[in-house]
This record gives structure tokens, C-alpha cells and sequence, in this order.
């Protein structure tokens, strides 16, 4: 989908991105605050812990309460491992490396995986290349042809043609699909953890999940099925949760060539989308509400985007683009709006 913008000046707005990232330097923002992280630590204890304790009550209600807590507790964990992994928390590289295998064992995700997959996505945001005529997605988050096709541009006319019967029912498919995508993200960081010789990376992603369903098991005080079922629920719902979040903020902006020689700033503002700041917000997002400034300034500490978002909104404005801020829910419209159906 192609973004109507004012003239945009690409130039000056890298010149006025170098500039303000100096200011930020020197202003120490990029600079991790512990208090913040030991927040976030705290309450993923808190909300793992309330969730399993809420289920060996053998009330359906209070097992029903823990399935929201821990559903909760994947994004959390997630925002969490994402933070390690754009280094906002530790400067030293190693504990920073020790942290995000511990994060990985915890929340049954690669972190070497998502690494080299959000690379692609932060470096070419929404890009594709041609590839003996045809299209190849670049960034990873938009590479799900045929299952969903996020812009015509990325199929052939053959496949077009081929998908014509299931592309009017994609925006009835993604919520299903959402629900498995947490998952479809833990199969493929196992996957490329063995496969690229991370052994104790998969080993932990595969103790995680055989735990956590065995501790479910020994403590709901009834039928084994149930607490099966209470798991299963868990990945679903988390899922679903972690996966609405990747998709808000991209889809439906400028999907484009890598011929088009966008610069980094530039792609960044063509292809992003924010959801509108507050306290649930943030929390629900981890920060990546803030998304424009997020992929900006990609080590910048989550806790310090909104300082920093309304001169960010200025300068980008300034340069012609056009800086989408949308709420929660007309975001989802967007979203699930974005798919084409023909």
C-alpha cells in the first residue's frame, strides 16, 4: 500500500535524526535504568506465579483468571527478551547474551532466532525483492505467502490467480491464525537453534514448555485432561496477545522494492505506524506502541520512547511525512483492513 506523503525529504530527515540522537546521547537517554527492568522482572515472577497458584485451587473460575495471568505473562517475557535483545538493559555483552538464554528458557522462545529475524525486519521494514521476477519478501514479519498475503506486491500474478477463492477470506483467518502464533514462533526458534548448533538454547525452549505443561498437571486436582486443555489455552491466548501486537504497527503502511533506495530513517518513516500512548498501552505493548521511535532509535530503552515521541513527531512532520498515531482499536481495523482481498 502506497502512503500519500507531502514531499517528503529524505535527506533532512536523516540530518535531523543524526542530530537529535546526539542530543539524546548527551543527554544520557540511552543509558538502561535498572529500576525499570527489575519492574518488569518482578512482574513476570508475579504473574507466572499467581497463574499456577490460581489453578491448584480446582476452581474452573480461578483456573480460568491463572490462564489470563500466564497468557499475560508470554508478552511480558516477550518485551522483555526483545529489550535484551536491542541491548537496553545491559551494556556489557555477555550478561547481556547469559540474560537473553535465560529469557529464551523462560518464555520457550529463540532468542538467536528472533535476533537474526528482527534484524531483517528493523534494517528493511515492509521490503521485498525481485528475484528472477519474483517477489521475495526481505523483512521476515511480512514473508507468510500464501497462508497471508500482507500485499499484493509480494505474490506473482500466477499466485494471484492461484489464491483468488482464499484471499477474500484471509481477514477471517487471522485471528484463528493469530492464536497459533506464539507456538508456530516457538517450533521455528527450536528449529534453527539445532539446526545452527545453539543446543542448549533448544534444549531449555523444549524443557520450558514440557515443564510448565507437567507443573499444570500436578497441580490442577482434576482430570488430567483439564489441566491439558488449561496449557493449551495458555499458548493460545498468549498467542494471540503477542501476535496482535507484531501486527499493528506495519501493516497496511508502504510495502516497497529495495530498488527504491530508501534510506534507514526514511524507510522507517514510510513504513510505521504508532497506537496512541498511555499507561495500558505501554503495558500491554511492552513499548512498541511507540513504534516510529522504537525503530528510530532501536537501543533506546523502552521507558524513555515517550520523551522523546513528541519531538520526533515534530521532526518527522517537518520533513513531509506523515506520522500515523492511531488508537488500539482502529489500529486492528487497519490491520485486518490491510489484507487484501482481490
Amino acid at each position: 500500500m502506497n502512503i500519500a506523503l507531502q514531499n517528503p525529504n529524505a535527506n533532512l530527515l536523516n540530518d535531523e535524526m543524526h542530530l537529535f540522537r546526539k542530543r539524546l546521547q548527551t543527554a544520557g537517554v540511552f543509558k538502561p535504568r535498572s529500576g525499570d527492568q527489575l519492574f518488569c522482572a518482578l512482574q513476570l515472577a508475579l504473574l507466572f506465579v499467581g497463574s499456577y497458584a490460581l489453578l491448584s485451587t480446582g476452581n474452573p473460575w480461578a483456573a480460568g483468571l491463572g490462564v489470563l495471568l500466564l497468557a499475560l505473562y508470554y508478552p511480558q517475557a516477550a518485551w522483555l527478551g526483545h529489550d535484551l535483545g536491542h541491548g537496553q538493559v545491559f551494556t556489557d555483552k555477555r550478561i547481556n547474551s547469559l540474560a537473553s538464554l535465560l529469557m529464551a528458557w523462560t518464555q520457550g522462545l529463540s532468542a538467536k532466532w528472533w535476533k537474526d529475524k528482527h534484524g531483517k525486519h528493523h534494517a528493511n521494514p515492509n521490503a521485498y525483492r525481485l528475484v528472477d521476477g519474483k517477489p521475495e519478501a526481505i523483512d521476515e514479519d511480512i514473508n507468510t505467502a500464501p497462508l497471508l498475503v500482507w500485499d499484493i506486491a509480494l505474490i506473482t500474478a500466477e499466485t494471484r490467480l492461484k489464491l483468488a477463492r482464499w484471499l477474500p477470506l484471509q481477514k477471517y483467518a487471522l485471528a484463528p491464525l493469530l492464536l497459533l502464533a506464539r507456538l508456530n514462533w516457538s517450533a521455528s526458534g527450536i528449529r534453527h537453534a539445532f539446526r545452527h548448533g545453539n543446543v542448549m538454547e533448544g534444549c531449555g525452549i523444549v524443557f520450558h514448555y514440557a515443564a510448565t505443561l507437567v507443573l499444570a498437571i500436578y497441580l490442577w486436582p482434576g482430570e488430567t485432561w483439564q489441566a491439558i486443555l488449561w496449557f493449551l489455552s495458555v499458548q493460545f491466548a498468549g498467542g494471540f496477545m503477542l501476535g496482535l501486537v507484531f501486527i499493528l504497527n506495519h501493516s497496511g503502511r508502504e510495502v516497497y522494492p529495495e530498488t527504491s533506495g530508501y534510506g534507514f530513517f526514511d524507510a522507517q518513516a514510510r513504513t510505521t505506524r504508532n497506537v496512541h500512548e498511555g499507561w495500558l498501552a505501554n503495558w500491554f505493548t511492552g513499548g512498541l506502541n511507540l513504534q516510529l521511535e522504537h525503530h528510530f532509535f532501536p537501543n533506546l530503552p523502552r521507558h524513555r520512547l515517550r520523551e522523546v515521541a513528541a519531538e520526533s513527531r515534530r521532526i518527522v512532520e517537518k520533513c513531509g511525512y506523515q506520522y500515523e498515531s492511531l488508537s488500539f482499536f482502529a489500529a486492528c481495523k487497519v490491520a485486518w483492513g490491510s489484507l487484501p482481498s482481490r
